[in-house]
This record gives structure tokens, sequence and C-alpha cells, in this order.
């Protein structure tokens, strides 16, 4: 689908609004016109698991981060509802976002969908987020068959439906060992699913070259809603993300005019030091 029919761009919430599909199919040039002079700097509050959700809001607050994705593991945990309310509320009031919440919903692991998908769903209307990240199973899609994917497709149909219905959108995590684990078998998977309201986020596979990466950038821009941000070198190994630049300079040239978020996730040695020195670099590049 073109780019005209896929606005990713999120929406500053007021009290007591919900998310809406609000733009969906409109001309997207029009809705960015000016977009990048306000592109939003994010955090992944996985970044710091081992902060509480008051200190991950006190360091994005204090270093002008707009918007947040809140995991579902350590911050906001999936079924705990005051949670969700508590820290939704606490980063509007700390004049940031929430963007997205961070769910472990994984594909194929359930035979109930819509008894399983629930609270996570709850828990992202009690956060007041626009996006629900959400896992393309476990199985590498070099190993997966027809099956898989017909059966991963009606799974996220059946669960974009319900988000729909809440005024949300869902977005594919973009990981290795999963049926979003490269732009074919991603592209194939959200092009058959067929939901207006399926997005994909994107993150730079440090195992593959830089044109690789450039040619998923290319092939996947337009279903792109987030991109986690990062620099690592081959085998996960964390490197400050200054010495990226010249590769995230490439990358933005390709997303430019997407009304999308860059999130920081993963700094070295999950430092704070480190997070300050990622966050200028990404200033830097916007």
């Amino acid at each position: 689908m073109g780019s005209e029919g896929r606005d990713a761009g999120h929406h500053g919430l007021a009290a007591g609004e919900s998310p809406g599909l609000q733009g969906l199919g409109k001309n997207l040039g029009e809705r960015q016109k000016g977009m990048e002079k306000n592109m939003k700097i994010g955090l992944v509050s996985v970044t710091f698991r081992n902060r509480s959700a008051e200190e991950v809001l006190s360091l994005c607050r204090e270093n002008g981060v707009d918007v947040i994705e809140w995991g579902g593991d350590i911050h906001v945990p999936t079924g705990d509802y005051e949670t969700a309310k508590r820290v939704g509320e606490m980063t509007r009031a700390g004049g940031m976002e929430v963007f997205s919440y961070g769910s472990y919903y994984r594909l194929g692991e359930q035979e109930n969908w819509e008894e399983a998908f629930a609270p996570v769903l709850r828990t992202a209307e009690c956060l007041r987020c626009s996006y629900i990240r959400v896992w393309a199973g476990t199985k590498s899609s070099r190993m997966a068959g027809e099956e898989d994917f017909r059966n991963a497709e009606k799974e996220l149909r059946q669960i974009c439906r319900m988000a729909e219905q809440s005024g949300m959108r869902i977005a594919l995590e973009y990981h290795s060992n999963t049926l979003t684990e490269d732009w074919k078998s991603a592209l194939r998977l959200a092009e058959e699913t067929k939901a207006p309201n399926l997005f994909l986020y994107w993150q730079p596979n440090p195992d593959i070259s830089q044109e690789e990466k450039l040619e998923e950038l290319r092939r996947l821009r337009d279903w792109i809603c987030n991109v986690h941000t990062f620099f690592w070198e081959k085998g996960n190994i964390r490197r400050p993300l200054k010495e990226g630049e010249s590769m995230w300079q490439e990358y933005a040239a390709i997303l430019k005019g997407r009304d999308i978020p860059y999130m920081l996730e993963f700094v070295k040695d999950d430092e704070e030091q480190q997070f300050f020195e990622d966050l200028e670099t990404l200033r830097h590049l916007l």
C-alpha cells in the first residue's frame, strides 16, 4: 500500500480522548508538511529495566524526550491496569506522550486469540497510547511454511480488529527469528493481513550490510511507524550512537517525510551518561 494510505502519525491526546484512527487515508504529504522541524525523539523504557517508571520519567523529562514506549515486562505489566493508568497519567503530566505499549504478545502462542489479547488491549487503553507492539511469532521466516503464515495472518487480522474498535493500531516488532525478520517476510505478512491499522517497527540488524539495511527501509518505508534507534556492531555489541552517525544519516534520509518517532533503545552499558550522549547525537541527526 502506498504512503497516501498509511499515515503513521502519532497524535497528542487530550484528557479522556481515545487515540482514534484519525487521518487514515488522508493525503500524507499535506498532513506532514513541515514535519521535519517537529520530529519526535523518544525512549523505549526497557532501555532502563533496572530503573523505576518514576526514574525513567525523570530522566526523560529532564532531557527533553517527547514520547515513550512503556514495556510490558517490568514497567507496565500486562493486566496491571492501575499501574498502566498511573504511568500514563504521570507521562502526560510530565509533558510527554505515551506513543506505544511494548507488549510481549506473540502470534501463535495461544489458541483463544480474543481471550489472550484482551488484557493486552485493556492495558494499552489504560495507558492511553496509539500503538500496541506485537511480536510476529517465535519461528524464523526461513523455517516457516505456508501454514505458519496463514495462521499468523488470521490471528493478526483478529487482534487488529479488536484494536481498531478501541481506536488503536498494531505494530509488529521487526526482529530476528520471527516472521518479520527481513523485509520480504515482513511485507508479505503485513500485506496479506490486509488491516488498515497494521504497521511495522524497524531497527537496524547489526549482522547485515549497510546496503541491505537501506534496502529494507526503501521497501518498508510506508509501513514503518516507529524506529528503534541504536548503533550495534555484529554480534549485538553495543556502541555509542555517535559512531554510527553516518549510517543513521542515510536511514533518516530515506525516512524523511514520515511522521514517526526515533526512539532510543538499549544504550551502551545501560549507562545514563551514554543515554545523554546518544540523545544529543540523535538531535543533531534530525
